[in-house]
């Protein structure tokens, strides 16, 4: 009886739906692979339910504690803000708190939040599907909710009740309560090794890190060894690095002018010796082991000061995080950086620590002083910045530096730090002299610094001119800047004419909304459409118009800029004729300046228009109007051909059987090619509206223009003749019966008869 129940339950919908999640889930999948739990027990366990957008899932003072997983949407986690104004507003649906600051609710009551509540929450962290929720209050020991969930978007969830959470899953309730603790505090954010990462890469580590437990004294970290690839959180506890070093002492022989071998051989072995010492001490969500997970061999012990409970994270993990965002391998030349750095910044504090051996206090202080300096100081060069590509380049390729060697001289690739320090230090003050005293070695270094990004290949150049000689021009009158976090480049709206890129540092492309200002805070939220990394170039149009700018410029660290002006841009055409700005908008501009109807126009007027178009390719035989309907769009055929067809009503002969008479009663509708629209045609209502439609008639395929407001006044007025190829030419034709309705295809005008209906399709690959 059980087996067959079992059976049916897993033949539903729901069970297939919760066996897919149990696979996906890492918490669970991990559950039932080390038998932790069975999966039938689970499937029965869970529930499915859905949430609406804005919808309150549960809300602090709640006394249910569920445990929900995500199938599909997001989850915002929040908390209410504690201030005077929460005891004066009362939102629609307040409701009132208990003493111990607890919300009386029933269970399971799901209601939408008000805008009101939504702004006097504050947002601590974003769930995703395949995520799990709710499990803080009844880890921790609470009696009600302590945090707000909002479904963002249609919510699709899986609930396991909280019975059935403290009995199957108690086995990993002490690793979800450390994962839950390290995503709160943001622990993985300010280790070193992950400050890079997403926050779906840490949320990754986290879903997949292990719990360790040791005993005092315990050895965590083994010095010189490699096999060990784990990086290590304390959790719990306290931990010891322990430094063995050898001993030597430095005896002179007795002669120094005569030294026999046995004697060299005598002070070797009196020099060997290892002085065991403690370097600090690591304390609460600190992190220790970064050689191990860049693969590089252990530079000191690690030991237990007491009961110790670590979360390790494995290089596999590591990797498994870095490959999220589609990338194939691993940096090894980033990684060989960080671990030079590293060990440079251990050498610099061992060192420190034995400036000062009488006050171990003292020593402490120093070695603070000289990581949060180190920390703050390589900031700068963390992530991608074109600094470090140039490194990169003079690593690989040596001969590189001979076209510079008052800076490769100075650089040194088991030095990242300082080399990188000098790269930046030069391209400030190269780009901050005026372009007449560049020598030919700093622009060549300013070159091969530019030589490839985007930023170059936005220009067009001769044939003659290659990347290089155009990076020299480009680096012989551009100017350096540098623009605090948070500082506008420039505002949306505003006219000016540079362009920009980034050399290191990201910088946000927002957009302005005076409607994002909530009520009762003095700070403004931008909506970001998208945010730039180093090697990114923008605003390279304002360089050849005189347009607003369509949106702002917001640094969102410390940003080092490349800029160039419109006259470094007219000194760089004079210096190498034929440079030009490469601009997808400058591109449409110029096709469009080809057009009939905005030939008269000016050229910021056809980018005001290219602002408003998209490319599109169609297939063979793709058709754009089969019914006498208004389509939404003009469009503008840029290659190919698209073929108009009339829908027409002709008689079918047929015979008659018994008499033999012929019978023309039967019809048939047949398709009758009318005209062809070729290359810088176009069809569309805006020009039939325009000066084709009368004040009675309809317009077959009528269109609105999406590409520009403005409707051209420099079409001719209509006529009723169509265009029919015969043998390979064009012959008007004049139609039997006068058109009520018509339409405009470019320069080919058509009339379509009464009752027919024109069907416009693309032959072979058209580029509209």
């Amino acid at each position: 009886m059980d087996s067959s129940s079992n059976e049916i339950e897993a033949a539903t919908p729901d069970a297939v739906r919760k066996a897919r999640l149990i696979r996906r889930v890492p918490i669970l999948a991990h559950v039932v692979k080390e038998g932790l739990c069975p999966e039938g027990i689970l499937l029965r366990a869970l529930e499915p339910v859905t949430f609406v957008d804005g919808e309150y899932i549960y809300c602090q003072g709640q006394p249910e504690r569920d445990v929900l997983f995500i199938e599909e949407g997001k989850v915002l986690i929040t908390q209410r803000r504690r201030s005077r104004a929460m005891s004066n507003a009362r939102p629609v649906g307040f409701i009132p708190m208990d003493s111990s600051a607890g919300v009386v609710f029933a269970r399971r009551s799901s209601r939408r939040r008000s805008q009101v509540e939504a702004e006097m929450e504050i947002q601590l962290h974003k769930h995703e599907e395949l995520e799990y929720f709710g499990e803080e209050s009844l880890l921790q020991r609470l009696v009600s909710r302590m945090l707000n969930a909002v479904a963002s978007g249609t919510v699709s969830c899986f609930v396991l009740p909280e019975a059935a959470f403290a009995r199957l899953l108690a086995p990993v309730h002490e690793l979800m309560l450390h994962r839950h603790l390290l995503r709160m505090h943001g622990v993985l954010a300010k280790q070193r090794v992950f400050q890079h990462f997403s926050a779906r890469q840490r949320q990754y580590l986290l879903d997949r890190c292990t719990l360790e437990h040791y005993d005092e004294g315990a050895r965590i970290i083994q010095q010189d060894d490699k096999d060990d690839d784990r990086y290590f959180i304390l959790a719990e506890g306290e931990a010891d690095v322990v430094l063995d070093e050898p001993l030597r002492d430095h005896r002179r022989p007795k002669s120094a002018a005569i030294v026999c071998v046995e004697q060299v051989v005598d002070e070797e072995e009196a020099d060997t010796g290892v002085r065991t010492s403690i370097v600090c001490r690591k304390t609460l969500y600190q992190g220790f082991g970064e050689m191990g997970i860049l693969c590089r061999p252990r530079t000191a012990h690690v030991d237990a000061a007491g009961s110790v409970i670590c979360v390790a994270i494995s290089r596999k993990v590591y990797i498994g995080a870095s490959q999220l965002h589609g990338v194939s391998a691993v940096d090894t030349d980033a990684e060989a950086l960080l671990a030079m750095s590293l060990m440079e910044e251990w050498t610099l504090v061992v060192k420190t620590r034995n400036l000062h051996l009488a006050n171990p206090l003292v020593s402490r202080h120093l070695e603070t002083f000289v990581k949060k300096f180190k920390a703050a100081y390589m900031q700068k060069f963390d992530g991608k910045t074109l600094y470090l590509d140039l490194l990169r380049r003079i690593h690989a390729e040596p001969t590189l530096a001979d076209e510079f060697p008052f800076v490769s001289d100075r650089l040194a690739w088991d030095q990242p730090a300082s080399s990188l320090s000098i790269t930046r230090a030069e391209t400030r003050r190269i780009l901050s002299l005026p372009p007449a005293e560049r020598s030919p070695f700093e622009t060549s270094f300013m070159a091969r610094l530019l030589e490839l990004t985007a930023f170059v290949d936005k220009f067009d150049r001769p044939a003659h001119v290659d990347k290089v000689t155009l990076a020299r021009g480009i680096a012989r009158f551009a100017k350096f800047l540098t623009v605090q976090k948070d500082k506008f480049l420039f505002r949306q709206g505003k006219i000016e004419s540079r362009a920009f890129l980034i050399l290191r540092g990201n910088v946000n492309i927002v957009n302005e909304d005076v409607n994002t200002l909530q009520p009762g805070l003095a700070l403004k939220q931008y909506d970001v459409l998208a945010t730039l990394s180093a090697g990114d170039s923008f605003g390279e149009l304002s360089l050849v118009t005189r347009l607003q700018r369509s949106a702002s410029a917001l640094a969102a660290c410390e940003v080092d800029l490349l800029v160039l002006e419109r006259p470094h841009l007219q000194a760089l055409t004079e210096l190498i004729p034929g440079v030009s700005v490469q601009h997808a908008m400058v591109e449409r501009a110029e096709f469009l300046a080809t057009l009939s109807f905005l030939r008269d126009s000016d050229f910021a007027q056809c980018i005001r228009v290219a602002h408003d178009l998209q490319d599109q390719f169609y297939e063979p035989r793709h058709i754009f109007l089969q019914e006498p309907v208004h389509l939404r769009t003009l469009y503008i055929v840029k290659s190919g051909e698209v073929v108009v067809y009339l829908r027409r009503t002709v008689p079918v002969a047929e015979i008659t059987v018994n008499s033999g008479a012929i019978d023309s009663t039967s019809t048939k509708e047949v398709l009758v090619r009318v005209a062809t629209i070729g290359p810088q045609e176009f069809f569309g209502v805006v020009i039939a509206s325009a000066n084709m439609l009368s004040a009675s008639g309809s317009v077959a395929g009528a269109i609105n223009s999406t590409s520009t407001t403005t409707t051209p006044n420099n079409v001719r007025n209509p006529s009723n003749h169509y265009r029919i190829p015969e043998k390979g030419n064009w012959r008007p034709q004049r139609l039997a019966n006068p058109a009520t309705r018509r339409g405009a295809v470019g320069k080919l005008i058509f009339t379509l008869e009464k009752n027919g209906t024109a069907h416009i399709k693309s032959v072979g690959l058209a580029r509209v």
